[in-house]
Parts: C-alpha cells; structure tokens; sequence
C-alpha cells in the first residue's frame, strides 16, 4: 500500500512502477510457462481473454513515456 502521505502525482507514478513490476513478473510467468510447454510438461488450453483491461494496463505503463516524449 502506497503511502497516503505522498503527493497525488508521485502515488500515480510509484503505482505506474508497481504494475510495471506485477506485469514484468506476469511476463516472467509466461516465459517459464511457455518453456514447460516446449518441453511436453505443460498441455495448452486456449481460454478467452478480455482484451480491454489489458490494453488498459498497456496505455498506462506507456502514457507517461509518451507524455514525456512530446513535452521533451
């Protein structure tokens, strides 16, 4: 939990780095996942994905980035 003390535009940023973080593990995850199954110790079910939360995710990992790239 982020530090309620802090200014509103640091608690966006820290928690821009903390998705950052959950969404590099989840990365790590699929890797190793994608491995097991190379390897035949893993079977493949396919599923649905809903598509909006996760470009949600992306557009708010790579808004500051853009942001700061035209204001530069």
């Amino acid at each position: 939990m982020l530090d309620p003390q802090l200014q509103a535009d640091r608690r966006a940023q820290l928690g821009h780095v903390l998705s950052a973080g959950e969404h590099l593990l989840s990365l790590i995850d699929q890797v190793l996942d994608i491995s097991s199954i190379e390897s035949g110790q893993q079977m493949v079910a396919t599923q649905a994905v809903p598509l909006a939360p996760l470009l949600e995710t992306c557009v708010a990992i790579c808004l500051p980035l853009a942001q700061a790239r035209l204001w530069s």
